[in-house]
C-alpha cells in the first residue's frame, strides 16, 4: 500500500512540473532537406553557427497608404535562407501600426508568391557556391508553408513554421526544400 501512495506522490509531482511555456524560444533557426540532404542553422544567444537579421522595405503607394514586404533571414557557414511576407497594404506612409503588422502573421496556411498571389511567402536559398534559388521563380503546386505560431514581442513578430517548396535558379534548375521548419523574426522598420 505504501508503494502505491509512493508511486501516485511521484507522479503527482512530474507531472505538476511538467512545462507549459509555449513561447517561441529568442533563437532564429532553420532546418531542410535540399534535394535529400539535411541542412540546418541556429543563431543562438550567446551567438551559434548562423546570424540572423530581419529586413523591412514600406514604399508609399499614395499620401495615405503604403505596402510592405518584410524578410528574416538566417545565415550560416555556408548559405543562407531568406523568408519574404508580402504584401501588407496599410495606412501611412511610415511603418505600419502594431495591430495591422502582427495580424499580417496570423496561424495557418500561408500561400507562396507568384506573379498572380501578391500576397504570402517567397523562400530564398544560396548555396555554398553562391548560386540564388527562390521559391517565387516558379510553380508551386503542392507546395506548404504553414504557421504554426506567432508571438510578438513590442512590435515585432516571432513565427514558427514548416513547409516544403520547389526552390528554381535563373535558369530553371530545381532543387526541393522539403522538412523545412523555421522560427525566425520580423520587424516593421
Amino acid at each position: 500500500m505504501q508503494r502505491i501512495f509512493l508511486f501516485l506522490f511521484v507522479c503527482a509531482s512530474f507531472s505538476a512540473c511538467k512545462k507549459t511555456n509555449n513561447d517561441i524560444p529568442d533563437v532564429s533557426s532553420f532546418f531542410g532537406r535540399f534535394n535529400g540532404f539535411a541542412a540546418s542553422i541556429t543563431n543562438a544567444t550567446p551567438p551559434g553557427s548562423g546570424v540572423a537579421t530581419s529586413v523591412a522595405l514600406n514604399v508609399p503607394i499614395s499620401a495615405s497608404q503604403s505596402n510592405g514586404s518584410y524578410t528574416s533571414v538566417i545565415s550560416g557557414r555556408d548559405f543562407s535562407v531568406s523568408f519574404t511576407k508580402a504584401t501588407l497594404l496599410f495606412s501611412g506612409i511610415l511603418t505600419p501600426s502594431s495591430s495591422e503588422f502582427q495580424g499580417f502573421f496570423s496561424v495557418g496556411n500561408v500561400p507562396y508568391l507568384t506573379p498572380t498571389v501578391p500576397n504570402g511567402i517567397a523562400i530564398g536559398y544560396v548555396d555554398k557556391n553562391g548560386v540564388t534559388w527562390n521559391s517565387a521563380l516558379g510553380d508551386q503546386t503542392g507546395s506548404v508553408f504553414t504557421i504554426n505560431q506567432t508571438q510578438t514581442s513590442g512590435i515585432s513578430v516571432k513565427i514558427e513554421a514548416v513547409f516544403n517548396c520547389i526552390l528554381y535558379d535563373s535558369g530553371g534548375n530545381k532543387v526541393m526544400l522539403t522538412g523545412g521548419m523555421f522560427t525566425g523574426q520580423f520587424k516593421p522598420l
